[in-house]
């Protein structure tokens, strides 16, 4: 016992700090092997005995392309116990597919809990001058992040009004309008995510009515410079 505290004492923070994630990720991998099916042909080579080194655990990792991902259904990247999907699952959401082939999300209600908690942070943060927030969210509620965009903004002092399912955007108007919003979810341009910012403002335009509103673009497509000032 002695000999196992000395031995223990003499290692650096560092080395500890080593060691645990050594035995965390090949502890993950084995899971990962065992039980999801997608992963048992990536992880074939992969050494799963304990006591293997962190630097050695990480080389040992295959690289998983995009395109590995497309190849697998999306059922088989799920964790399984007994031949079945390991639940429940809170929600499922589809990306938009804007760079390749939609992708399926699939979260449990810790995961998605954890999301919207991101996303309200990460809104109120910027949304801080306002004391009651209106939010028109203008994404497709089909997208991944029309529901956690949604979840995110709302809350005791705020809300959020979903565009009308297959509202033009002179309906979206005014909907916002009859909801007195005071802030924009859209994506800047086109995209297969739902209603631009560029369509609302012109919509506005037409429409005259002048109403102030702030646009906070939610995505990692920039602005237009146009819509910088």
């Amino acid at each position: 016992m002695n000999a196992l505290a000395h031995s223990i004492e003499a290692l650096t923070e560092k080395q500890i700090s080593s060691l645990d994630r050594a035995a965390a990720l090949t502890a993950q991998l084995r899971f990962n092997y065992l039980n999801v099916p997608a992963c048992r042909n990536m992880y074939s080579k992969i050494s799963l005995l304990d006591g293997v080194d962190f630097a050695t655990a990480i080389q040992s990792i295959p690289v998983i392309t995009k395109e590995i991902f497309q190849s697998n259904s999306a059922l088989d990247l799920l964790p399984h116990i007994n031949g079945k999907p390991i639940g429940p699952f809170a929600a499922h959401r589809m990306t938009g597919g804007t760079t390749s082939t939609p992708g399926s999300v699939f979260y449990s209600q810790t995961d998605w809990d954890r999301a919207v908690a991101v996303h309200h942070q990460t809104f109120f943060s910027r949304l801080s001058g306002i004391s009651e927030v209106r939010a028109f969210n203008n994404y497709n509620q089909g997208h991944i992040s029309g529901p956690i965009f949604s979840a995110g903004i709302s809350g005791p002092t705020s809300l959020c009004v979903n565009r009308g399912f297959r509202s033009d955007n002179d309906q979206a108007l005014k909907e916002i309008i009859a909801h007195r919003c005071n802030v924009l979810i859209a994506p800047p341009s086109s995209t297969a995510k739902g209603g631009t910012l560029e369509d609302l403002l012109e919509a506005d335009a037409r429409a005259g009515s002048n109403r102030p509103l702030r646009a906070e673009n939610c995505g990692t497509t920039p602005l237009p410079h146009t819509f910088r000032h």
